[in-house]
């Protein structure tokens, strides 16, 4: 059995108390116990095991423990995907001492099995937050507008479609006197959030014009608006986390999972990892194309899974498009051109160009 070099630390990161286990060469605990979680006690404790390497799970707090853990000396910081060690999270014997011992342990025997993660940079990490602020706004904008129709709907009116855009304008004036005192605050709450979502969108435009000006290009992509380009842009931060364009769609959860044993191996769903946020986005990017977007050629390979029927037919097309879609963003992020609406399609299978007289 091969010796490890150096000390490794598990580290089971907590709100208040974290739980250190230091494993040396020979993987035997030098030092475990409880350690206050915030920055000045981590260095100081980093600072003791120079050129060590340390593990702990991704989540709120891994942030900034990352680039700690490198600036105080520590020889390789693994943010360890938490889906990947499902030893910790389905263990009946779960304790923080337990975990961190754990994690240790995967650290000095395959590290490679932990998933590592990559934190994206202070700033571009800043940037997408703006963005999935504006997410949260559109989900409080949803409920409001469903929550006022519902309350109008139940005295037997109804409110005239319109755009969830613009509803606090144009549904105040169909609102019945006497529902106006419930729905009047409401109404007032989405035109601050209509303020602010449009706040967010100047700030995007003025980010793309000085930092991000790959998102104009990958705006050229059918259905792909500001809001998905600019989240696909920083969540991927940079082409090169990504090998082969075809590894986006793993990257963000939408390849089919795996259950193979022996000659069983059913049809499952998707992954569902990566970021939730953007497989959401380019979801609705395909929903758009397919329904109303422009045609194309990805929109008649779409069309055409559709037209294959079988249960859920629709639904599992919509997932192959935003799956494909993501594939041909990291291409013309790669390559800096335009999207090419009809790539790989012979001049006679094109549709003719529209004259105009």
């Amino acid at each position: 059995m091969s010796k490890v070099s150096h000390f490794t630390i598990g580290l089971d990161l907590g709100d208040k108390m974290s739980e250190v286990c230091v494993l040396d060469s020979e993987r035997r605990i030098v030092q475990e116990g409880p350690l206050p979680t915030n920055p000045e006690r981590f260095e100081a404790f980093f600072n003791g095991f120079p050129g060590a390497t340390l593990v702990f799970e991704v989540g709120s707090q891994s942030r900034w423990v990352q680039p700690l853990a490198r600036k105080s000396g520590i020889g390789a910081a693994i943010a360890a995907d938490p889906r990947q060690l499902k030893l910790i999270s389905e263990s009946r014997k779960k304790t923080d001492q337990r975990d961190a011992y754990i994690l240790a342990r995967t650290g000095q025997g395959m590290p490679e099995l932990l998933c590592p993660v990559e934190h994206r940079s202070e700033s571009v990490q800043a940037d997408l937050s703006m963005m999935r602020s504006r997410e949260l706004l559109v989900d409080q904008r949803t409920r409001m507008v469903t929550r006022i129709r519902g309350i109008v709907k139940a005295t037997g009116y109804k409110l005239p479609s319109c755009s969830a855009t613009y509803f606090f304008r144009q549904a105040r004036e169909h609102i019945p006197a006497h529902l106006k005192p419930a729905c009047a605050p409401l109404l007032a709450v989405l035109e601050v959030i209509h303020e602010q979502l449009l706040e967010i969108t100047r700030q995007a435009k003025r980010l793309v014009k000085e930092k991000y000006p790959v998102v104009e290009v990958l705006m050229t992509a059918p259905s792909v608006g500001l809001t998905t380009a600019m989240t696909f842009a920083l969540t991927v931060e940079t082409p090169k986390r990504i090998r082969g364009t075809r590894n986006i769609g793993a990257y963000l959860g939408m390849t089919p999972r795996k259950k193979e044993s022996g000659d069983s191996s059913p049809q499952l769903g998707i992954t569902k990892a990566g970021d939730t946020h953007l497989r959401r986005l380019l979801v609705l990017c395909a929903h758009h194309l397919l329904s109303r977007g422009k045609d194309c050629q990805l929109k008649r390979w779409g069309l055409a899974l559709c037209l294959r029927g079988g249960r859920n037919a629709k639904k599992r097309a919509v997932v192959a498009v935003a799956r494909k879609l993501s594939v041909h963003l990291l291409a013309i992020w790669k390559s800096g051109e335009s999207y090419d609406l009809w790539k790989g399609v012979s001049e006679s299978q094109k549709p003719d160009e529209p004259t105009t007289e």
